[in-house]
């Protein structure tokens, strides 16, 4: 064992079957999260990211439909700084919300799909967020809160929207707004936003409370280059994902979502330098 080692136990485990993970990724880059996306596009275009349900999108494609919905957020309203909340499970939707929430320069709040009204109130008050994106089967839940809230827009998605069964969704009477068609009404031009990658807020999650009252932990853009939970899977090729898989695997603790961010960011860190990367199997 060597000194690392003897101070870090945990490194130990940086292993991907047989082969042995960086302990760091250092230099890490001193630019947005979304750029690894944007350098996927342009290197790897038609190499598949995401592999749902049969139903396959590129890198082009993915980083088309979201500069879309960036675009789109951006009309509805969102800027800088402000909060965008998502109540998604493991699909592209929770993706591309991601990265097209940091490229308006605007915070993600991303919440679970377990949640009832209160938890949601809470999370969803506290954080001050506008704009709320979720599964259709959600959205009356919002509706419940929404008086309690700063919430204006609350844009529906459904499972099937990215699957070979796709069929019309229903966003009710609500004032609400479709996920899909917003991206179809849209150019793929995202706002032009200034950002400080290693001083701009990017995340608020929030612990599960099990030891109190939820809490609520930031991140900015550069500095998750660092978690251990992304820079250990810096050479992981995108997975294939499935829709009851949750992002936010424990509840009780801040890294539920570094955990389930992890998950996003596997798709785009495969994605190295001279490396065309495929679609993982899971």
């Amino acid at each position: 064992m060597n000194n690392l080692e003897e101070k870090r136990p945990w490194v130990k485990s940086y292993r991907l079957g047989p082969y042995k993970l960086a302990r760091s990724l250092k230099p890490y880059p001193e630019k947005p999260l979304f750029d690894m996306l944007d350098q996927s596009a342009i290197k790897h275009p038609r190499s598949t990211a995401i592999d749902y349900l049969g139903q396959r999108i590129n890198y082009s494609e993915l980083k088309k439909q979201t500069d879309s919905f960036s675009c789109a957020l951006n009309k509805l309203g969102v800027k800088k700084s402000d909060k965008v909340a998502t109540i998604l499970p493991t699909c592209p939707q929770y993706i591309i919300s991601n990265f097209a929430i940091l490229k308006t320069g605007a915070v993600h709040v991303p919440c679970s799909i377990m949640h009832k009204e209160n938890e949601l109130e809470y999370e969803i008050g506290e954080s001050g967020a506008e704009t709320v994106i979720c599964l259709a089967e959600q959205a009356h839940k919002l509706q419940a809160i929404k008086g309690n809230t700063k919430l204006k827009h609350i844009i529906v998605t459904s499972l099937s929207d990215y699957t070979l069964n796709e069929g019309e969704l229903q966003t009710g009477n609500y004032n609400q707004h479709s996920f899909k068609n917003l991206i179809a009404t849209h150019e793929p031009e995202p706002p032009a936003v200034a950002i400080n990658a290693s001083e701009d807020l990017a995340y608020l999650a929030f612990t599960g409370g099990a030891t109190g009252s939820q809490g609520s932990n930031a991140y900015s853009l550069q500095p998750l280059f660092k978690c251990p939970a992304i820079n250990g899977l810096g050479h992981v090729q995108p997975r294939k994902i499935y829709p009851r898989q949750s992002f936010h695997l424990y509840w009780g603790s801040a890294f539920s979502f570094i955990r389930g961010f992890s998950s996003t960011v596997r798709h785009l860190l495969g994605s190295a330098p001279d490396l065309d990367p495929g679609p993982a199997r899971y």
